[in-house]
């Protein structure tokens, strides 16, 4: 019997979990499918009125627009569709996860306009409607949101507001009875606030407490103004890490955690937009604590280590994303181009391990010519050369005309010493269009290998002279021996 209840707030944290990872940002990467065609799947299916959570979910994870959030709530409070308390729960935090992302855009504002007009309440719908007035009046969304009008109400909803208040008048006519004088005239008023507040409490049941509120700066998380927060689980910004709560706590509070997972990752890109890449991956050091499971934030950490210059750190974290779920093909990539871009010495059994990566990828993540190249990538910078005949051979065939493939033709040529060849792909490489660095570099390099040739030929050639002049001497010295002896 205890375990239905947690087994529900597991599942609304590991949505919760999921939705905010894709409104931070999971960008369309080599393996990932086109975002705009899973948006359009989802915006023609809400369009027919048919269940549209599937398609529209997925262009929630691959997106990463507030238009994609919106339509994750219209799918889920469709008129059609059963809704939970979970799932209104879990809409209403999308919708506000909209708004916080993009204050100046409607699609936050449309998503709780959905949600009113599921739960039917006129109020709610009209404070969405003033949002959208203020923030984009003459934008087409606000236009069918003004179309828009509250669900009917369900009719035993109705019956319960009559009985309510049927129950409460014949209180009221009771006491009216019984009191008199000033004990009348003070019960009035408090016994018709008690039917009001009746009346107004089913009204509202199902409405969520923060999502009627005019002001977007504003947030109300349990009747009270968390100003920049959502959570009650407070950040320290000194030690995000450390803010993360237990498992317990996350299992008891599901939706105070998912808050607390934007408020992480509203403070990570804010300190993104500073260029203060060091703060935003302590950021996403703790989302990646706090969804062990997850690959967007050791992913996201992996990009801002990077551009803050710790490369070390930043492959650590680029290899833990390879071992979570939602990895994709662009986890593989930069994790391979990560390594290689690390200065020499690199550590004992690196290419192995880079070997195995792109053996665990191969047939299972199409990254086209991209796998090969970076076969070559990796055998040009150990220097295996039969590793890079082989990848070479393979460009050639599937992106024969790929400026990548010339130069790892051409590196080829240069370890196999084969001018003739390498000049040919100077001259292939200018055709399709490589730029004039990259020719210039390739012709300087085979350059030097002429003039090494060259040298060495000149060498050898001495080297034969010297022998040749070597022996001679030694003939005449032998032939002088016997000369003299006999």
């Amino acid at each position: 019997m205890r375990s239905r209840p947690r087994r529900k707030s597991t599942r609304l944290v590991v949505v919760a979990l999921l939705i905010c990872a894709a409104v931070l940002g999971a960008r369309a990467v080599v393996a990932a499918p086109d975002a705009r065609g899973l948006r359009a799947a989802c915006e023609a299916a809400l369009e027919r009125g048919v269940d549209a959570r599937t398609p529209c979910h997925e262009a929630l994870l691959y997106g990463s627009l507030t238009e994609d959030l919106r339509n994750q709530v219209a799918a889920m409070v469709a008129p059609g569709v059963k809704v939970t308390l979970d799932d209104l729960a879990t809409a209403s935090m999308v919708a506000d996860a909209a708004v916080r992302k993009e204050a100046t855009d409607p699609w936050g504002y449309v998503a709780r306009c959905d949600i009113a007009r599921r739960i039917g309440s006129a109020d709610v719908l009209a404070a969405c409607l003033r949002d959208l007035e203020r923030i984009a009046p003459n934008h087409p969304a606000t236009a069918a949101a003004r179309a828009m009008q509250p669900v009917r109400v369900p009719a035993w909803v109705w019956i319960v507001r009559a009985l309510l208040a049927i129950a409460f008048l014949g209180t009221l006519a009771h006491a009216l009875r019984r009191w008199r004088g000033r004990r009348a005239a003070v019960a009035r008023p408090v016994l018709a606030l008690c039917v009001l507040a009746s009346l107004l409490a089913t009204r509202g049941a199902f409405a969520d407490e923060g999502m009627s509120t005019p002001d977007p700066a504003v947030k109300v998380v349990n009747g009270r103004p968390m100003g920049g927060d959502l959570s009650d689980i407070r950040v320290d910004d000194a030690n995000p890490e450390a803010s993360v709560p237990p498992p317990e706590v996350r299992s008891r509070q599901p939706l105070q955690f998912g808050y607390f997972i934007q408020d992480l990752t509203a403070r990570a890109e804010a300190a993104t937009a500073k260029g203060d890449h060091v703060r935003a991956g302590h950021y996403w050091a703790a989302l990646a604590k706090a969804a062990p499971d997850i690959a967007l934030p050791p992913r996201k950490l992996c990009e801002e280590l990077q551009a803050a210059g710790d490369l070390v750190n930043a492959v650590k974290a680029c290899r833990s994303a390879l071992t979570r779920g939602g990895v994709v093909g662009g986890d593989f990539t930069r994790f391979v181009s990560l390594v290689l871009a690390q200065p020499d010495p690199l550590p004992t059994g690196e290419k192995e391990e880079l070997d195995a990566v792109l053996a665990h990828v191969d047939g299972k993540i199409d990254l086209g010519p991209q796998l090969p190249s970076l076969r070559c990538e990796v055998a040009l910078r150990f220097h295996d050369d039969r590793a890079l005949a082989t990848c070479a051979d393979e460009l050639g065939r599937v992106a024969p005309d790929d400026p990548k493939t010339i130069s790892f033709q051409w590196a080829l040529a240069i370890a196999n010493r084969d001018p003739v060849t390498a000049e040919k792909l100077i001259a292939r490489a200018r055709g399709v269009g490589m730029p004039q660095e990259g020719v210039a570099t390739m012709e300087r390099a085979t350059s030097d290998m002429n003039h090494k040739r060259l040298a060495r030929f000149v060498l050898l050639v001495i080297v034969a002279a010297a022998l040749m002049l070597l022996g001679v001497r030694v003939l005449r010295r032998l032939a002088e021996r016997r000369r003299a002896a006999a």
